[in-house]
């Protein structure tokens, strides 16, 4: 057995453990009564996704077509299950799932830091965060979004409570919520891969290093990190697999083709010499500046379209692929065009869907959801500064990292895989950055704090719960001999 120093734990949370029931409660209290008040009387919206949402769901627990079926299996199955009246049901589950999911997240933020005046900081700041409109504003309506929202606070909070003292039930709970995460929406397998991709790489760095240093006493990568990357890989091949198998890509790429194939000449012509059929159907394209933006909506039913929706379908995909990889530039010029090439997107703001009669908590959202371009940067910023200044980061830190710099994969992705609302498909990317970016703001307040110790500018005594790494001095937690434990400081295997 060897001993590792815990970089988590506080005075009061000695075993790094759930952060403490009393503040949970309280977060879930109150965000459950301010998400409420937020939805006053407000009937729930119902839109054509859910209708396809409950249409899916409503299948038996043994078809295959609801695990791997048209729609995401787990918001599918929600809705069908609280589907009672007009979506009250399923609006109430969200507030409440919403409530313990960020109060999780404000408990865990708040337990990882070093003194009760930052504790209550970062209770506070997470909680507020949770009751900006962007992200409370999805809990009146039958979608995918508000379930998302939640389940990332609380793969967020999973990440901060497996740092801080690692273990095997708290690794179930992190690719348990990836998974729950993955079967709400497609394109959240970003997040879950990121992660995975993370962690193995970090095993493979240690690896490596105790291979070089063998006998030095350097660190070797716990067997748990390896647990994790697999698990989360198995989740995300899963997700790709229901995807796959329920055609749940051949509507959104048909959006894609809609308003960035199909109206423009060039382009129509270059997939009629990679075999896209009945190119004549689609001209003359509309001539003019694209304003309002050119869309050519091609019918479900329409039998003009059989032979190409077929193509689409069968060819459309890997032709697209083909595009893409002879046309690398598309990747990043598409998204910048000025009007943005996606329609029924609420005029690109993702505010748009919140409705006129939302109530909002006054000046959260002013201070603390900020244009995106400034906040990655103030972001990115503050965390390479963190990591600089102090050698041994919190968890904290590390899941601020990972949830800005996912961010923009996710973004990415998103918004190439569909070709309308984008607003509503990037909020989960949107939330992940700004998250990240309140995190990183706690970050800082204990970042600066040990520079001012190691400058002495703050007498030894005056925080002496921590070394000037931030690292507890006398919580230390023990780690079994196959390197198992230990927070973000683990020992050599026995």
């Amino acid at each position: 057995m060897v001993v590792v120093s815990s970089p988590a734990a506080s005075d009061t949370d000695r075993s790094g453990g759930s952060g403490g029931l009393a503040p949970f409660l309280v977060a879930a209290m109150v965000g459950f009564g301010v998400r409420l008040w937020q939805l006053g009387r407000v009937p729930p919206s119902w839109w054509q996704d859910s209708s396809d949402y409950l249409e899916v769901g409503s299948r038996p627990l043994r078809d295959p077509s609801l695990w791997a079926g048209a729609r995401p299996p787990l918001v599918s199955y929600l809705v069908a299950l609280f589907s009672g009246g007009q979506g009250e049901r399923y609006v109430f589950f969200q507030v409440v799932l919403a409530a313990l999911c960020w109060a999780a997240l404000a408990t865990q933020a708040s337990a990882d830091m070093p003194t009760w005046a930052r504790r209550a900081v970062a209770f506070v700041a997470v909680l507020a965060f949770s009751l900006t409109v962007p992200v409370t504003m999805w809990d009146r309506s039958v979608l995918s979004e508000s379930l998302g929202l939640s389940l990332l606070a609380a793969f967020v909070a999973s990440g901060i409570w497996l740092l801080r003292r690692p273990g095997g039930v708290r690794l179930a709970a992190l690719v348990g919520v990836g998974a729950a995460l993955v079967a709400t929406r497609d394109t959240n397998a970003v997040l879950v891969g990121g992660v995975a991709v993370m962690l193995g790489g970090t095993w493979v760095a240690l690896r490596w290093r105790a291979r070089r240093e063998r006998g030095t006493g350097v660190v070797q990568a716990p067997k748990l990190m390896l647990i994790g990357t697999c698990s989360l890989l198995v989740v995300v091949g899963l997700s790709s697999w229901s995807s796959t198998v329920g055609d749940r890509g051949d509507i959104p790429l048909l959006h894609v083709f809609s308003v960035r194939v199909l109206p423009y000449e060039d382009r129509l012509q270059w997939f009629a010499d990679q075999g896209m059929p009945d190119v004549d159907l689609f001209l003359p394209v509309p001539a003019g500046p694209p304003d309002p933006l050119p869309v050519i909506a091609v019918s479900e039913d329409d039998p003009d379209y059989a032979a190409w929706r077929e193509w689409l379908r069968r060819d459309g995909r890997s032709t697209w692929v083909r595009w893409v990889a002879t046309h690398p530039a598309y990747l990043v010029t598409e998204p910048l065009l000025d009007p943005e090439r996606v329609f029924n997107n609420a005029g690109g703001e993702v505010t748009g869907y919140a409705g006129t009669d939302l109530r909002e908590v006054p000046g959260v959202t002013s201070m603390l959801w900020l244009p995106t371009i400034p906040t990655a940067a103030a972001a990115l910023a503050v965390l390479g500064w963190c990591w600089w200044r102090v050698r041994r980061p919190r968890p904290l830190a590390v899941v601020a990292s990972a949830s800005v710099a996912l961010s923009a994969p996710l973004a990415f992705v998103a918004w190439h895989a569909d070709g309308v609302e984008s607003a509503r498909h990037l909020v989960t990317s949107a939330v992940s950055l700004r998250l990240g970016a309140v995190l990183a703001g706690l970050v800082l307040l204990e970042a600066v704090a040990v520079s001012r110790r190691r400058s002495g500018a703050v007498p030894d005594g005056a925080d002496d719960e921590h070394d000037a790494d931030g690292v507890e001095r006398a919580g230390s937690a023990t780690v079994d001999s196959d390197g198992v434990g230990g927070g973000l400081a683990v020992a050599p295997d026995a």
